[in-house]
């Protein structure tokens, strides 16, 4: 009875500190955020023009100066990126309509019957270079460009957005044509906080290098300047919701961010 007595105490000071530790854990653990992740397509034809400008074009294979092909690399990244992207949990995938974009995701669509819905917010666009700070307003429609088709043999996998059936086409001057594609980029951020700001989801959206590096600016301008901020083929880019509402960036390149090296932009 008196050993009984003399371990109590004890048992209630573990008890406490448990309890405090317990507390301290949970309160210490942020909740997790809305995930946006961004591939860049696998190498295209078109990529590779430069490296053949010394070679007599008929001595050409057939897919160079075609973003409509992948090179050899470029399949192999296709192949590659469908066994990584295993690894991770997309609630929802996007992709441009273009067919780089479309068929380098179409094999994980197809090996773990998937579905994307195509978006042309996400279709290759250049932002024309301006000095001028100060914008006109962007067009009140960005989408009178060409229908955009889905091939019959991608329908399983791939489906228009509801209203948004058309390319995306720049009109007018170049001050005008950076105020759509910049409005063109925050219609897509808009869209996916719309639809999933404040969960806990996982979202994935497929597209091209100059997109994906403007996209991420239009989550959060304070990476505009960094150096980092260089897509490779079929590499992957990660931000993360806060609490705030604000988006932080923490993988690029597949990697996370404290150990990327500056690199130099390439291809489309």
């Amino acid at each position: 009875m008196r050993l009984a007595a003399s371990l109590h105490p004890r048992r209630s000071r573990f008890a406490v500190i448990a309890g405090v530790v317990a507390f301290l854990g949970v309160a210490s653990v942020s909740p997790a955020g809305l995930k946006v992740y961004y591939l860049r397509h696998a190498e295209g034809g078109h990529q590779v023009r430069k490296e053949f400008e010394n070679v007599p074009k008929e001595q050409w294979p057939d897919y160079v100066g075609n973003g409509a092909m992948f090179t050899p690399q470029g399949k192999e990244q296709v192949v590659a990126i469908t066994q990584e992207l295993k690894k991770y949990h997309f609630d929802f995938v996007a992709v441009s309509p273009i067919w780089r974009a479309r068929n380098t995701i179409l094999p994980y669509l197809k090996e773990n019957e998937r579905k994307a819905e195509i978006w042309p917010e996400l279709t290759e666009m250049s932002s024309p270079a301006t000095k001028v700070k100060e914008l006109p307003p962007a067009r009140a429609d960005l989408f009178t460009g060409a229908d955009i088709v889905i091939p019959a043999e991608e329908r399983p996998w791939f489906f228009l957005r509801e209203g948004a059936g058309r390319e995306f086409e720049t009109e007018g001057s170049q001050e005008q044509k950076r105020a759509d594609v910049r409005a063109s980029f925050e219609q897509a951020v808009a869209m996916v906080k719309k639809r999933w700001g404040g969960t806990e989801k996982s979202v994935l959206l497929v597209g091209h290098a100059n997109n994906g590096r403007e996209l991420l600016i239009s989550f959060n301008p304070k990476y505009r300047g960094d150096a980092r901020v260089i897509l490779d083929n079929t590499r992957l880019w990660m931000m993360e919701e806060q609490p705030d509402g604000s988006f932080r960036l923490l993988m690029v390149n597949s990697q996370p961010l404290e150990d990327v090296k500056p690199a130099k932009a390439g291809g489309s």
